[in-house]
């Protein structure tokens, strides 16, 4: 999975209240992020302490092995609380999203809750958008990640041909990592897809999907 660190928002405002701020609003999104299955993520101690160390991107993601960084800001528009917010990729440093959310500033606690779910959101779409992107550009698929990656971005059109090649790289998935339980899992979903979008006329198919939803339980009964 691609590895994200969220660093420590800088207070613009000069306000001792602020950094306190944006030292709780980068926390909760690491935990938020944590709580999702697509990303890897740092903990966010050891980023401050890297962050402390060093201040260019590019060698902060580099000593924290992270694929990507976000990084904002914290600052007071009269009575409004602006967080702006960058996606960047941490090897070369470039932008890839940037955003701002705003809040009552007297309500920056009661509204925490909600700027951490906004932002989570809209990382989490792109960092999928990004990912997908890479994969179906590679002209060699080495790795499970990347392939069920391929086979996802199959899915929305569910069209059977569209189906079948998913499979064909949910299979690849598998056969690259045997005994993990997302793999067999996402290899059982788009086997039911395929059974169901055929009219439910290939028991073979739910046949193999529950074969392989089974499979997954017990590699991990927790997923």
């Amino acid at each position: 999975r691609p590895t994200m660190a969220v660093m420590p928002f800088t207070n613009r405002s000069g306000r001792p209240e602020d950094e306190d701020f944006g030292e709780l609003i980068a926390e909760d999104i690491s935990i938020a992020l944590s709580r999702g299955r697509g990303l890897s993520v740092i903990a966010h101690g050891a980023i401050v302490s890297a962050c402390a160390q060093d201040s260019d991107v590019r060698r902060i993601g580099a000593t924290l092995g992270a694929d990507y960084l976000m990084e904002g800001n914290v600052r007071r528009i009269g009575g409004t609380l602006r967080l702006s917010a960058q996606l960047l990729e941490a090897k070369t440093g470039a932008i890839l999203w940037t955003e701002r959310f705003d809040c009552a500033a007297d309500e920056q606690i009661e509204l925490l809750d909600s700027l951490v779910d906004d932002v989570v959101r809209h990382i989490g779409v792109q960092i999928q958008n990004i990912e997908m992107d890479r994969a179906s550009k590679k002209t060699e698929v080495d790795s499970p990640w990347d392939a069920m990656k391929r086979g996802w971005m199959l899915i929305p059109r569910m069209l059977p041909e569209g189906l079948r090649e998913a499979i064909v790289h949910a299979r690849r998935a598998v056969e690259l990592a045997p005994n993990l339980a997302l793999t067999e899992a996402n290899l059982g979903l788009l086997l039911g897809l395929l059974y169901q979008r055929l009219g439910s006329l290939n028991p073979e198919l739910l046949e193999e999907a529950l074969q392989r939803v089974d499979r997954a339980l017990q590699l991990n009964p927790n997923h």
